[in-house]
């Protein structure tokens, strides 16, 4: 498909809008940077700025797709490469944890904004698109609720509910907790997948 000037010109002004706002989550923070800062060093207008994106949330959602792809990639490379090597199911969810708690930690300046200023909207505005239909969750509760049915199927677990427990999983691991628990705990990220995987994952599993 050829790809007009219009449409080229208009790609290369979001790229210069993404690149920026990039640039200076990295230099200040993502709380520290505002719109305007963004549309005044991107040399845009600020109507051009909120034309693309409504909100800062909205830039944190893009800019996290490139790094969610990867990560997804990540997990789905790691998850082959163990069940390769003939590991158990168990401790293919023992790793899954361990890297999504690495990504969390990762990315946690841009899902703390996200999750800021989605969730207050969501409710109060019911026609907002919840954090629950995004790609992220859905990968997520897909894979892990995907492993704990086969774990469930192998007869090696206690009874329990995969669609649950997958989300609740991914829920424990809200920005805001993280932070919580680093900060007020002092829980280094080994801790927190130790304590994640003996509350939510081993006792799925039979002794």
């Amino acid at each position: 498909m050829l790809v007009t000037p219009k449409r080229k010109d208009a790609q290369q002004l979001t790229e210069l809008i993404l690149d920026t706002a990039r640039d200076l989550f990295t230099a200040h923070g993502v709380d520290a940077v505002s719109m305007h800062q963004i549309a005044k060093t991107a040399g845009v207008g600020q109507a051009t700025l909120y034309r693309r994106y409504t909100q800062k949330a909205d830039l944190c959602l893009e800019l996290m797709d490139d790094h969610f792809n990867r990560f997804k990639n990540d997990v789905i490379l790691l998850l082959e490469q163990l069940q390769l090597a003939e590991e158990t199911i168990h401790t293919r969810l023992n790793a899954l944890v361990r890297r999504l708690v690495q990504f969390c930690n990762d990315e946690s300046a841009l899902l703390h904004a996200i999750h800021a200023t989605i969730a207050p909207l969501n409710c109060i505005e019911t026609e907002k698109k919840s954090f629950f239909q995004f790609p992220p969750y859905v990968f997520l509760h897909g894979t892990i609720s995907t492993l704990m049915r086969e774990a469930l199927d192998s007869g090696r677990t206690v009874p329990f509910d995969p669609a649950f427990n997958a989300h609740i999983l991914i829920t424990a691991l809200a920005p805001h907790t993280l932070q919580h628990l680093h900060q007020e705990y002092g829980y280094t990220t080994d801790d927190i997948v130790e304590k994640l995987c003996m509350a939510l994952i081993n006792p799925l599993f039979k002794s």
